[in-house]
């Protein structure tokens, strides 16, 4: 949506980015843990300070690292309206993921997240991408979409990567690794990990 009006425009921004970003939207994320799960069951994460320690490897070295990347990249290819480029950086997403469950959760929220937006929102690059059949990633849809949609990319970027951080803590109360007031306490610190700024070119 656009608008005359700089300040509306701004608003309308923020409001697409928390919506998109949002548990609520309808890409599954509640139902993905990154391989939690298995990091409890065999004691690597157990507690306050083993879960940081564990979402901030990801955030830092592991997917959120990649996934930061390839966000960046996609939304630059979308604000040029370079959909070769997009597929590019979209092909490099599909092919960084360490696991088949990792790869999963990527291609799974990724085909939600666009299919939404298009249904929702409407924009033809990003129809014209998703005509091409590819298998998506999810944070090359994000970037794409959040592009498209007159978003700053260091907003995209930080926003996609305390989302990130959030539902893992999510699955860690879910797993009764930490509880409620634990897990309020930790926020300070996915502040400090999801401050990124975009890499340069």
């Amino acid at each position: 949506m656009q608008t005359s009006d700089p300040e509306k425009s701004v608003w309308a921004a923020l409001y697409k980015m928390l919506a998109w970003l949002s548990p609520g939207f309808p890409t599954g994320s509640f139902s993905f843990s990154h391989g939690l799960e298995a990091a409890a069951e065999n004691g690597a994460v157990r507690d306050r300070e083993t879960l940081q320690d564990w979402i901030g490897a990801i955030l830092r070295w592991g997917d959120g690292c990649i996934d930061a990347d390839i966000l960046c990249a996609g939304h630059r290819a979308a604000a040029a309206g370079d959909v070769g480029a997009l597929a590019e950086a979209n092909r490099r997403g599909v092919a960084f993921r360490a696991t088949a469950e990792i790869w999963l959760e990527t291609m799974a929220q990724g085909d939600a997240f666009l299919k939404t937006c298009c249904a929702a929102w409407g924009d033809s690059f990003l129809d014209h991408w998703a005509a091409c059949g590819e298998a998506v990633c999810y944070p090359a849809a994000v970037g794409a979409a959040m592009a498209r949609a007159g978003i700053p990319l260091e907003w995209a970027l930080v926003g996609y990567l305390q989302t990130m951080a959030a539902n893992l803590v999510s699955a860690g109360l879910r797993l009764g690794i930490i509880d409620r007031p634990t897990a309020s306490g930790s926020s300070p610190r996915w502040n400090r990990l999801s401050a990124r700024r975009p890499p340069r070119r």
